[in-house]
């Protein structure tokens, strides 16, 4: 596209990641993924986003959530992130996952909008 002198040019950005699993007797009772970017404009260093923190129901309450957390953040760390993100629905039934991540230091950042397909 161009435009009075615009042009809209295309980069390949590099994302890489990890999903971390807990299986009980052989079926998936809990899974996190971690994704980290490189290339963001202005810093050398990768980003992470946290996606789909899942823990079945029969196995809530028991610090199943917190362990892959802390396992994600240790890699966050490793590879020496500038920030760490994570997305939640605000659909007014998440106020005890929304209190979990501030609890484990996230903070209120900015609204997500997104589109299905």
């Amino acid at each position: 596209m161009e435009e009075r002198g615009l042009s809209i040019l295309t980069e390949e950005v590099t994302a890489l990641g990890t999903r971390f699993v807990v299986r009980s007797e052989g079926r998936e009772v809990a899974q996190l993924l971690l994704y980290w970017f490189h290339g963001a404009k202005g810093h050398d260093r990768p980003y992470a986003e946290l996606k789909d923190v899942w823990v079945d129901e029969s196995f809530r309450s028991r610090g199943i959530a917190g362990r892959l957390l802390d396992d994600a953040l240790a890699k966050v760390k490793e590879l020496n992130c500038y920030k760490f993100t994570a997305t939640s629905r605000d659909n007014g039934t998440r106020d005890e996952v929304h209190a979990w991540y501030r609890q484990r230091g996230f903070k209120d950042h900015g609204i997500e909008f997104r589109m299905n397909f």
